[in-house]
């Protein structure tokens, strides 16, 4: 498997590591992201979710400035408590 890295030593797009690039993301996939993103890193994340680390970055950030990223973390805490 080839490989390539921005400059920033992020793992550029491949199709075999990000297999949900493009692809709306879901609930369960949000919930999971903002629970578990400061806490394994983007590169782990990145991994789990199949997107690549620029990508959630992104989806985070925006979930932070929307107020969602909150929502969905205790989404996620609830979820727990079933």
């Amino acid at each position: 498997m080839n490989i390539q890295y921005d400059k920033w030593g992020r793992i550029e797009y491949n199709p075999k590591i990000h297999f949900n690039h493009g692809r709306p993301m879901s609930s369960y996939d949000k919930m999971y992201l903002c629970k578990f993103y400061d806490v394994d890193g983007p590169v782990s994340i990145s991994y789990a979710l199949g997107r690549t680390e620029r990508s959630l970055a992104q989806i985070i950030s925006d979930m932070r400035k929307n107020g969602k990223y909150e929502k969905y973390k205790q989404m996620w805490d609830q979820l727990e408590g079933e």
